[in-house]
């Protein structure tokens, strides 16, 4: 099951390798571009959102781009349910592929914060657990509105996302805005700042899996 579920996630990420260098690029481009227009207003706090955007970004466009290919070759997803592989495994596959997404994009910011905080802005592992709880809500929800109803009418949920997010996230680049929210989650202890969203995008992407794989398997391809 293992080397099958390999080779599925494989199939993921040959179907966007054309855009590989653009995410590679971005992984750095955006977080650049965060900190230098926030930085001198925010300071310190300007690598949140600049990891933020980051992880978003990125997420969005290769898991909206991998499925803008699969709809474009719906005989291919046809052929795959007749070999060995389910379409169980097909389903895990896919929510591996954005799991793996989002552990690149922090790993990269991890790493370009290590190198130069200064351009790229100090990284805080406790922002983690709350950008994985969001991804997870947004693809939990998503995914399976996919697989019901197919990319052509889900594919606007990601362009108005890419849109409307910065606009969002903007709204807490007030300084005073960051300060209140500051406040209040560090009454939290810092296990649970970590561990209970982060559990919580688990217990989300269990649940949207199960709904994917029900509507999956009844769907004629």
């Amino acid at each position: 099951m293992v080397n099958s579920l390999y080779y599925l996630v494989k199939k993921e990420f040959l179907l966007v390798k054309a855009y590989l260098l653009a995410i590679i690029l971005l992984t750095a481009a955006i977080p650049l571009f965060v900190n230098a227009q926030l930085d001198p207003i925010i300071g310190k706090s300007s690598g949140f959102l600049a990891y933020c955007l980051e992880a978003i970004f990125v997420q969005f466009l290769l898991s909206s781009s991998a499925s803008l290919m699969e709809s474009k070759y719906p005989k291919a997803q046809a052929l795959l349910s007749t070999t060995p592989y389910t379409r169980k495994l097909l389903v895990v596959a896919k929510y591996s592929f954005f799991l793996i997404i989002f552990v690149y994009s922090t790993l990269m910011f991890m790493l370009f914060s290590t190198i130069s905080p200064k351009y790229f802005g100090e990284f805080d592992a406790l922002v983690i657990g709350p950008v994985f709880l969001f991804l997870c809500l947004f693809i939990g929800i998503v995914v399976p509105l996919e697989y019901k109803v197919g990319y052509e009418k889900t594919k606007f949920i990601y362009s108005f996302a890419l849109v409307i997010i910065p606009f969002i996230i903007s709204r807490f680049s007030k300084l005073s805005d960051l300060l209140s929210i500051k406040r209040y989650i560090e009454n939290i202890p810092d296990g649970l700042q970590f561990t209970l969203p982060i559990l919580s995008g688990c217990f989300i992407a269990f649940i949207s899996i199960c709904i994917s794989i029900a509507i999956y398997s009844k769907k004629e391809l």
